[in-house]
């Protein structure tokens, strides 16, 4: 699931110039481009971090899915089955 999320960059980075424009203009120029692209970018030790952060705090995703975000049984089951395929 790691190297999928990852692969969005390459997805996005043809847009992601534009995006950035757009984004600079939002915050009346005060984030600059490479923050801004930092921002905007997957990386593996970041979302290693946040899946072990997340774990921790509330022992699954399926769990932060339904106490943090809110979701119901049903949508939590229906996004796991889209998200594995």
């Amino acid at each position: 699931m790691r190297a999928e999320y990852l692969r969005s960059n390459e997805c996005f980075e043809p847009r992601l110039d534009e995006f950035i424009r757009g984004m600079r203009r939002l915050t009346l120029y005060r984030a600059s481009h490479e923050r801004l692209r930092w921002v905007l970018t997957a990386r593996g030790e970041t979302l290693a971090d946040l899946f072990e952060k997340l774990v921790a705090r509330y022992g699954s995703v399926e769990r932060y899915a339904s106490e943090a975000c809110g979701l119901d049984d049903k949508t939590v089951e229906a996004l796991r089955r889209r998200l594995r395929g």
